[in-house]
């Protein structure tokens, strides 16, 4: 025999929260790793100097480390930016979530209902393409603010 026990409000408030901060941490380390490695790229292609720079007298050097100097700056400096771009990304991702949770207890009472079904899947099309382009566009912003040094906001304009 299946037991049941009975939940209440504030544990569902709980698991909604561990939820979506689950789906924003893993967001931020997607974030926090395009913005290593694209800094770390930046890093070496710009170190390299020609001739006229060395004739005169700058000294490009590359990093010793460049993936830890990169981790560094992007921890030290951008982490904020990190944090808005997978805030808005996981914000979509919850919303896609609460939709489909929506939409199986429509389905429980109407299971030949083909208009809410179209629905639900028109719904769920757009916000799987706003997160689409969400995640292009704060891809960007995360390679612009690691190479400029820029904020999110300016960065995700530029890009």
């Amino acid at each position: 025999s299946v037991i049941t026990t009975p939940t209440n409000q504030s544990l569902r408030y709980m698991i909604i929260y561990a939820f979506f901060g689950l789906l924003w941490t893993n967001q931020f380390l997607v974030g926090m790793t395009i913005m290593m490695l694209g800094g770390a790229v930046a890093g070496w292609y710009f170190s390299k100097g020609d001739e006229s720079v060395a004739k005169a007298g700058l000294k490009y050097e590359q990093p010793t480390l460049p993936v830890f100097t990169s981790l560094w700056r992007a921890m030290k400096f951008h982490m904020g930016s990190v944090a808005v771009g997978s805030f808005l990304i996981a914000t979509v991702q919850f919303i896609r979530a609460v939709m489909y949770y929506i939409e199986q207890q429509a389905r429980k009472g109407q299971e030949n209902n083909r208009l809410i079904k179209l629905i639900f899947m028109c719904i769920q099309c757009i916000l799987w393409c706003i997160e689409c382009i969400l995640k292009i566009i704060t891809r960007n912003a995360y390679l612009v603010t690691a190479i400029k040094g820029w904020s999110f906001c300016p960065s995700a304009a530029y890009a």
